[in-house]
């Protein structure tokens, strides 16, 4: 997911805990996988704690997980994202914090950036 415009910059400090929704690939063996980016040089979404956004190389790319507001949202990206390979995606519940951008996804109208993000654990079975 990238956001195409940035319509508020905020300094990600904010406390308050916010329910959004994010689509990851399923790997294989069922576990969630970040689409782009990684952390800690892993794909891997670890879930049932608090994960946080690490710098980026990019000065002018601000890190952070990408959110969208609904859940419907969050499946049409997921329907939407083009591979040379076909992928299994689900759509996720989380709670995010620090909010850093709001602003627009190329596909799919709104969307945010936080600093952390909250995955509940999750089945593995697809």
């Amino acid at each position: 997911m990238c956001l195409d415009t940035i319509t508020r910059t905020f300094a990600g400090r904010s406390r308050k805990v916010v329910l959004a929704y994010k689509a990851f690939r399923v790997a294989d063996d069922g576990t969630l996988r970040f689409e782009y980016g990684s952390l800690n040089g892993s794909r891997i979404a670890l879930t049932g704690r608090w994960l946080t956004a690490g710098p980026t190389e990019h000065l002018s790319y601000k890190a952070g997980f990408h959110v969208f507001p609904t859940q419907s949202q969050a499946e049409s990206w997921g329907c939407m994202h083009i591979s040379s390979r076909p992928a299994v995606y689900r759509v996720v519940r989380v709670r995010c914090q620090g909010l850093l951008l709001e602003g627009n996804d190329m596909c799919n109208g709104p969307a945010k950036v936080f600093q952390k993000l909250y995955i509940p654990r999750q089945k593995k079975n697809v």
